[in-house]
C-alpha cells in the first residue's frame, strides 16, 4: 500500500516539475525520476514508522 502511494505521489510530484520547469515528454525520463522519487518517499516512511514502533 504504501508503495502505491509512494509511486503515485512521485508521479504527481514529477508531474507538476515537468509543467513547471522541465516540459519533456521523454517516457525514460518520466520513468526514472518518478521510480527515483518513490523511493525516496518509501524509504522515509517506513524510517518513520520504524521509529514509532514499540520497542
Amino acid at each position: 500500500m504504501i508503495s502505491i502511494i509512494g509511486v503515485l505521489l512521485a508521479d504527481g510530484l514529477y508531474e507538476g516539475t515537468n509543467w513547471l520547469i522541465l516540459h519533456s515528454d521523454s517516457f525514460v525520463l518520466h520513468t526514472i525520476i518518478t521510480l527515483g522519487l518513490a523511493y525516496v518517499f518509501i524509504f522515509l516512511v517506513l524510517r518513520v514508522m520504524n521509529k514509532k514502533a514499540p520497542k
